[in-house]
């Protein structure tokens, strides 16, 4: 039986192209939705072109959520083509940790103008274009309520995403917009093969994180698009305003350690 829970629904994904992103297209897609993808890599997008190809009606734009200007423009151009919007969804970001003691002005200042001023640059540029009883969701990070040292920019960063959705929820609430957060903790995408370690660093950081998380397994893109499938649906009716953490249990137990 075919899924039409977004049918009629036109969707906006700002990092669509990848992971959580294309995973979530994927899923909106089958269920129905007319899909707006923004992408930064341009092999990626003719990638996720192929992936997405017949599951359903969707435009791809390359642009940077870091980058106003090109993603005002493939917002305008998404919204000609497939109509005004049902589901605004960012996942787009970056992760660059640093210790303090190494950060340097650039790292905090290209962190928030990604991690922060993107997502609400882009809200802002799309506002126009929301229905009424539209569905807002943002991406953060367990981390922005739980301190790991060596990540205050990407920390704060996602901290003032978490206030900001909070805040905008009570705003657009008069016009029936739902504004949520979904709070991926430690997820398996591709997003760890950009931090440039070794495979065998990156392979112990992912056991680790398996380790700590109660259920005893990091997150997989799919469990992050299932999430965000509820909250831009109409299941979802009465929730705005909330953090969703999709982590495993990690938020509610940061306190324990690997067992021996």
């Amino acid at each position: 039986m075919m899924d039409t829970k977004l049918s009629g629904k036109t969707a906006l994904i700002l990092g669509g192209t990848g992971g959580m992103g294309l995973a979530a297209a994927k899923a909106f897609l089958k269920s129905g939705a007319k899909v707006i993808i923004t992408g930064r890599d341009e092999n990626r997008i003719e990638d996720a072109r192929n992936q997405l190809d017949g599951l359903g009606s969707f435009e791809l734009f390359q642009a940077d959520i870091g980058d106003f200007e090109s993603t005002k423009m493939a917002i305008n151009s998404g919204v000609e083509k497939l109509g005004k919007l049902d589901i605004f969804y960012q996942v787009g970001g970056m992760f660059a940790p640093a210790p303090l003691m190494m950060a340097d002005q650039d790292n905090f200042e290209t962190t928030f103008r990604v991690n922060l001023m993107g997502p609400i640059m882009a809200l802002i540029n799309a506002r126009d274009y929301l229905n009424d009883n539209a569905s807002v969701i943002l991406t953060t990070t367990t981390i922005s309520t739980r301190p790991v040292p060596g990540m205050s920019s990407y920390a704060a960063s996602k901290a003032g995403l978490d206030m900001f959705g909070k805040t905008i929820a009570l705003e657009l609430a008069d016009r029936g917009i739902r504004v949520n957060i979904i709070s991926p903790g430690a997820t398996d995408t591709p997003a760890y093969d950009k931090i440039g370690l070794p495979e065998e660093q990156i392979a112990g950081f992912k056991q680790f994180w398996s380790m700590v998380t109660p259920l005893k397994s990091m997150g997989s893109s799919e469990d992050i698009a299932n999430a965000a499938l509820f909250l831009a649906s109409n299941d979802s009716s009465q929730i705005t305003g909330i953090r969703l953490d999709v982590d495993g249990g990690l938020n509610q137990s940061w306190h324990l350690t690997p067992e021996a």
